[in-house]
C-alpha cells in the first residue's frame, strides 16, 4: 500500500549481488503490476540482469532458450513473471537444467492464502517444497494486506514458507484457534504463544512507520434507507424467494442456493434496478435511476456537496453491474462531472494511462468508477481525497486496500472514507462479519509487547485483550443521515477536528486501526 516494498525487495536483491550471491531469482507478480516491477528494477538496479517471462507461447519458447544459453553466474537475472504464467509453463521452466531458483519472491503474496490452489502447489513444484531454512529455495511473500481472515489461512501462508515446520492444519488450528472472547487467561496464553511463534518470521510495517507526515484518514459509515420499491422487493425476496432457494436446498447444492439469496439481497439493497435490465426509456428517465434507490439518493447529494468544496472521489463497487448503474447515472443525470471507470475488463497497460489522466495537475476528472477486486492492485490515485465504498466486501482487507488508492505515500490532504450501509439489510451482517475478521488481525499482528525479551512481559493484560476485541463497527442504527451530516461530511476541517462526535444522525465513525507485529525499524 505505497509502504516501499518494491524498492526494499530490490534493496535485498542488490544486497545479494553485492555479496557475489548471484544466482536466480524468480518474482511472482500480477500482471497489472509487472510492467512497473521492470520499470522499477531498471531504474534502481540497471546493473542486474532482468527478464520479463511474459507473452504468447512463441514468444515464451524464445525466452527459454535464451535462458538456456545463460552459464556465467554474474548473468542470472531476475525473471519477473505473473501466476496466470506460472501455473501454465511450471514444467518447461522446470525443464530447463541450468535455472534453479534460490530465491522465490511472491508479490501480493496473500494470494497463496489457500494451500489447495493451483498456484500454491505450482510454486511448490517449481521451486521445490522445501524450508527456506534449508540449502533449497528461499520464500518471500510480499503483501499490503493484513491476511489473517482465519487461522488457516495464516498456516498456508506459513506452511508455503516452512513446510516441515507448519505441516499440520488440524494441529496449528487445535492449538491456536479459539471461540470464547470471554475466555481471558485461555486467550491470553494463545495470543502470547502466537506471537512468539510469528514473531521471527513475519514483518509488518504502518505507513506511519515510513512516512510520518502522511495525511491522516477516517472512516465513516453513512446510513441509508431503503425506496419503498426496493423495501418491497428486499421483502419479497425474502418471503418467496429464500422459501423456494432452501426447499431446492433440502435436495443439492445447500451452500450455493444460500448463497444466491444473500447475493440478491445484496442487490435489492443497491439497487432494485440490478434484478432486471431496465428499458432503454427507463434508462432516458434520469430521475427515476436516483429516485428508485436509497443509496444513490445519497450518492447524488454526497457527489454535490463533494464537488462544490473541491473534492474528488473514488467510487468502488463489487459489481461490475452496479457500476454499470453509477456510469449511467453520471452519464444521464450528471453530464457535468467528468469521469472514468476502471474494472476488471480493463486492459493492464490502459490503466496507467487512467491513473496518469487523473492524477494530472489540474485534471478535469473528478471521479473515478472502480471495481473492488480490480482496482485494488498498482493502483495509485492520491489525487483523490475521498473514498466512497458503495458495498462492502465480506472481506474487510479488500475494502481497506480499496481505501489505500488514495491513502497512501504523495497524499497530500486528509482522506476521508464514507462507507454506505443500507439498514436493516443483509450488509449489515457484512459489517458484523468484518467486525470479527478485524479482530483476528488485531490479536495476531498486535506489537505492544514485540521488544520485550521475557517471555513473561510479553503477556497481554485483560485490559488489553478486550481492547483488541472490541467492535469497530456497533451496528447501531442512528437514523437517517441529515442535509447537516451531509454538509458536515464534505467539510474535511470539521470531519477531522477532534471533538468530532463518533455517532451522529445518520453515521458512525469506523474505529479501525491497523497494528503491526514489530515496533521499532531497525
Amino acid at each position: 500500500m505505497g509502504l516501499g516494498k518494491t524498492i526494499q525487495t530490490i534493496g535485498l536483491i542488490a544486497h545479494m549481488r553485492d555479496q557475489s550471491v548471484n544466482n536466480w531469482r524468480l518474482l511472482v507478480v500480477p500482471l497489472s503490476t509487472m510492467t512497473n516491477w521492470m520499470a522499477e528494477l531498471a531504474k534502481w538496479a540497471p546493473s542486474i540482469p532482468a527478464l520479463q517471462y511474459h507473452g504468447t507461447a512463441e514468444e515464451r519458447a524464445a525466452i527459454r532458450r535464451n535462458m538456456a544459453k545463460i552459464t556465467n553466474s554474474t548473468d542470472f537475472p531476475v525473471v519477473v513473471t505473473t501466476y496466470e504464467i506460472v501455473c501454465r509453463d511450471r514444467k518447461e521452466l522446470g525443464a530447463l537444467r541450468n535455472v534453479h531458483f534460490t530465491h522465490l519472491i511472491v508479490d501480493e503474496g496473500h494470494r497463496l492464502k489457500n494451500h489447495k490452489s493451483r498456484l500454491f502447489k505450482e510454486l511448490n513444484l517449481l521451486v521445490g517444497a522445501r524450508s527456506s531454512m534449508d540449502e533449497g529455495c528461499s520464500k518471500i511473500l510480499l503483501t499490503g494486506t493484513p491476511l489473517q481472515n482465519n487461522i488457516a489461512e495464516l498456516w498456508s501462508l506459513l506452511n508455503f514458507l516452512l513446510p516441515t515446520v507448519f505441516d499440520s492444519l488440524d494441529f496449528f488450528k487445535g492449538v491456536f484457534e479459539f471461540d470464547d472472547p470471554l475466555a481471558v487467561e485461555r486467550e491470553q496464553s494463545i495470543v502470547s504463544k502466537l506471537h512468539r511463534i510469528l514473531r521471527p518470521f513475519m514483518l509488518r510495517r504502518l505507513k506511519a512507520q515510513v512516512e510520518q507526515f502522511l495525511p491522516p484518514k477516517l472512516e465513516v459509515v453513512l446510513y441509508v434507507e431503503m425506496t419503498p420499491a426496493q423495501r418491497e422487493l428486499y421483502d419479497g425476496i425474502k418471503r418467496g424467494e429464500l422459501k423456494s432457494y432452501l426447499e431446492q436446498a433440502q435436495q443439492d447444492k445447500a451452500g450455493k442456493s444460500f448463497q444466491m439469496v444473500i447475493m440478491q439481497l445484496r442487490k435489492a439493497a443497491n439497487h432494485p434496478w440490478l434484478h432486471f435490465d431496465p428499458t432503454e426509456e427507463n434508462q432516458q428517465t434520469n430521475a427515476e435511476i436516483v429516485r428508485a434507490s436509497g443509496k444513490f439518493v445519497m450518492l447524488d447529494k454526497l457527489l454535490g456537496k463533494l464537488r462544490a468544496k473541491g473534492h474528488r472521489v473514488l467510487i468502488f463497487s463489487q459489481f461490475t453491474k452496479t457500476i454499470d448503474l453509477i456510469d449511467d447515472y453520471l452519464r444521464f443525470v450528471r453530464p457535468d462531472v467528468k469521469y472514468c471507470r476502471l474494472d476488471g475488463s480493463t486492459h493492464f497497460a490502459d490503466r496507467r494511462d487512467l491513473m496518469r489522466d487523473f492524477n494530472a495537475e489540474n485534471s478535469a476528472l473528478s471521479v473515478f468508477l472502480l471495481s473492488t477486486r480490480a482496482g485494488g492492485v498498482g493502483i495509485n490515485l492520491c489525487a483523490a481525497d475521498t473514498v466512497i465504498i458503495f458495498d462492502s466486501d465480506w472481506n474487510p482487507q479488500m475494502d481497506s486496500q480499496a481505501q489505500d488508492r488514495a491513502h497512501r505515500i504523495g497524499q497530500t490532504k486528509p482522506v476521508l472514507v464514507i462507507r454506505l450501509v443500507t439498514t436493516q439489510s443483509v450488509e449489515q451482517r457484512i459489517m458484523e462479519r468484518a467486525n470479527s475478521k478485524r479482530k483476528l488481525e488485531r490479536v495476531v499482528c498486535n506489537n505492544k509487547h514485540a521488544s520485550m525479551a521475557s517471555e513473561a512481559a510479553a503477556e497481554l493484560s485483560p485490559e488489553e485483550l478486550k481492547l483488541l476485541l472490541n467492535d469497530d463497527f456497533t451496528g447501531a442504527n442512528v437514523g437517517a443521515a441529515t442535509e447537516q451530516t451531509l454538509d458536515m461530511l464534505a467539510d474535511r476541517a470539521r470531519m477531522f477536528d477532534a471533538a468530532l462526535p463518533r455517532k451522529g444522525q445518520g453515521y458512525e465513525v469506523c474505529d479501525w486501526k491497523a497494528a503491526s507485529l514489530v515496533g521499532e525499524i531497525e
